[in-house]
């Protein structure tokens, strides 16, 4: 007997399929950057936001829509999502949390919806649900890549007929070659999204210490990084 089902579009895209992650919308609100502050004194300004009835899995997916650069992580104690910025700002930010369908169940938080009796379920062979139609989920319109320090965006008009999403996920924690008489020769730089008011969606690498880009006693590797662009 076979299992599941496999929806390919006409530009061969598959839009369901029981081999494939599928990601799943699980929460969504707009907060802002007010009350961050900048605790150890080296340029991160960070915010915690607690989420009710959420509790992070590892691979959940953080997706933002700020004008301003900023990182987004899930958080476990509160429970919720930890926003870094780089500037004292104000600025409001849309957050969406996508979570893997598999990793849906009656104990999880949120926890698995009760089926209403209406759409579309679909299982593996295993049993596992990889698939419900009561859910939303995750689009992607296109991603953006580049090796760190190097800045890249995509502008997607004025009109793309969605509001978009850039996912926030990867922390890029870097190791410079330091040769001088500082207490701490780590340094630290972190993946940093936004999405301007005229829908430009920027990548970049953003640092926590002003003078490593300037400093010959340090050496910054190149490192890719990704984003999503998603379709919120």
């Amino acid at each position: 007997m076979a299992y599941g089902i496999e929806v390919i579009n006409t530009s061969g895209s598959y839009q369901i399929s029981d081999s494939l992650t599928n990601y799943v919308e699980i929460k969504s609100f707009t907060t802002n950057l007010t009350g961050s502050t900048d605790t150890d004194g080296d340029g991160a300004y960070e915010k915690v936001v607690s989420v009710a009835d959420y509790s992070r899995e590892i691979d959940d997916i953080i997706a933002i829509n700020c004008t301003v650069p900023i990182c987004a992580f899930a958080n476990t104690s509160p429970a919720g999502v930890r926003l870094i910025s780089f500037n004292s700002s104000t600025a409001s930010v849309s957050v969406k949390i996508f979570r893997r369908m598999d990793r849906l169940t009656s104990s999880s938080s949120p926890a698995l919806s009760v089926n209403s009796g209406y759409g579309l379920e679909i299982f593996d062979a295993s049993g596992v649900r990889r698939y419900a139609s009561n859910y939303k989920p995750l689009r992607i319109a296109a991603t953006l890549s580049a090796n760190a320090p190097t800045e890249t965006s995509l502008n997607l008009g004025s009109s793309p007929g969605y509001t978009p999403y850039i996912s926030s996920n990867t922390a890029c924690v870097e190791t410079y070659a330091n040769t001088d008489a500082e207490d701490d020769p780590d340094y630290f730089g972190f993946q940093a999204v936004s999405v301007s008011s005229s829908n430009v969606c920027t990548l970049s690498l953003e640092n926590i210490e002003s003078s490593v880009w300037s400093d010959p006693n340090r050496s910054y590797p190149n490192t890719p990084i990704t984003a999503l662009i998603i379709k919120g």
